[in-house]
């Protein structure tokens, strides 16, 4: 597969489900935060995020009605295709890309702790 993204973020708000023309789906935007190590104490610090507006359709494995139990903040994985679509508003022409989804994993993040004692442990190989 030529057009394949893998995307880890945050939810941005609860998703939203749909039905159109028969298709059920799944609307939700992706916040990716984006970081840069700070040279002087080490510590990471937030540049920036962007916004990836993702849809799921309804599968096999019912991935839009699933994605209805996701709460905002919530950490995921996505996985799919790229899409670009072009619409028009108050006369002026919009370029959008989107991620059209048929993979979707909720993440459990690690606690400091954990995240810690692994660096601490950690000699390289």
């Amino acid at each position: 597969m030529k057009n394949f993204v893998n995307l880890t973020g945050n939810i941005g708000a609860k998703p939203e489900f749909f039905e159109k023309d028969g298709r059920n789906y799944t609307r939700f935007n992706l916040a990716i935060n984006n970081y840069k190590k700070n040279k002087d104490n080490g510590e990471y610090e937030k540049l920036s995020t962007d916004w990836i507006s993702v849809t799921a359709f309804q599968n096999s494995n019912n991935l839009a009605s699933r994605l209805i139990n996701l709460e905002k903040g919530e950490s995921v994985q996505v996985q799919g295709r790229l899409k670009s679509g072009v619409y028009e508003k108050n006369g002026e022409e919009k370029h959008v890309l989107n991620v059209i989804a048929n993979h979707v994993v909720k993440i459990t993040p690690l606690s400091k702790e954990i995240i810690q004692n692994f660096d601490d442990n950690f000699e390289g190989y």
